[in-house]
Order: C-alpha cells, then sequence, then structure tokens
C-alpha cells in the first residue's frame, strides 16, 4: 500500500523571483513534488506584448502522492534562493489516514526549513 499525502499552504517568496532566477530551479524537473508557483503576465509596449514571469511561492504537490523528497526539495529551493529573498508561511502535509499519523508543517526561519510537529496534551497533564 503507498502512501496518498496531501499538501496545503505556501511558503512565500519577497521579493519574487525574476525569470533568470526561475530558470535555475531545478523544480523544473517534472518528478519534482515541491515547486515554485510561477506567474505569467503579459504586457502591452510599443514593441508589442512582452511576457514577464515571476515566482512568489514554494508549493507542494497538487495532487495527493508519497512526498518522500519534499522537505529535501524545499530545503533545495530555500538555498537556492536564499540570497536576497524572504520566506515566510508553511507547507503542511496531512498524512494518508489510513496510517493514523498526525500532520507537521514545514516553516523557514531565517533561512533554516524547520520540520514542525503538533503538541499533544491531554487534559489536566499542563497546559490550561
Amino acid at each position: 500500500m503507498s502512501y496518498s499525502n496531501r499538501f496545503t499552504g505556501e511558503i512565500t517568496i519577497t521579493p519574487p523571483l525574476t525569470h533568470a532566477e526561475i530558470r535555475r530551479a531545478p523544480t523544473l524537473d517534472p518528478s519534482w513534488d515541491a515547486h515554485l508557483r510561477i506567474d505569467r503576465d503579459e504586457i502591452d509596449t510599443d514593441a508589442g506584448v512582452m511576457v514577464v514571469y515571476a515566482a512568489d511561492a514554494i508549493v507542494g504537490p497538487e495532487e495527493p502522492c508519497n512526498g518522500y523528497d519534499v522537505e529535501d526539495q524545499i530545503r533545495t529551493l530555500v538555498g537556492l534562493y536564499s540570497e536576497g529573498h524572504e520566506f515566510a508561511g508553511f507547507i503542511q502535509e496531512d498524512p494518508d489516514p489510513g496510517f493514523g499519523e498526525p500532520p507537521h508543517r514545514w516553516v523557514v526561519r531565517g533561512r533554516e526549513v524547520v520540520k514542525v510537529s503538533p503538541v499533544i496534551t491531554w487534559p489536566g497533564e499542563g497546559g490550561a
């Protein structure tokens, strides 16, 4: 039986990546699960229509999958673009319900990608 994990959320990139920066991305390889969200914009100019590409976020796979390499792929993208860019937000993995695992998130703290898991507190054992 294979995993069918779902991924939500986004890690935003400020300022957005330029076309030249996007071309350096290994995520143009279709085998990558984590990838850049690329926007295409057409601008009318006196010389004709100019097409501008920008990437404003790292996102997870669109379809459920095992996602074994998502964490490493996020790390690669953050490392590739960390100079001159800031990152915010998270990508959350909701594991296949058949395996009974809790969800977790990847966030960027500074230039480091950190896996964050929820903490379960039983009633009467700490907390409020």
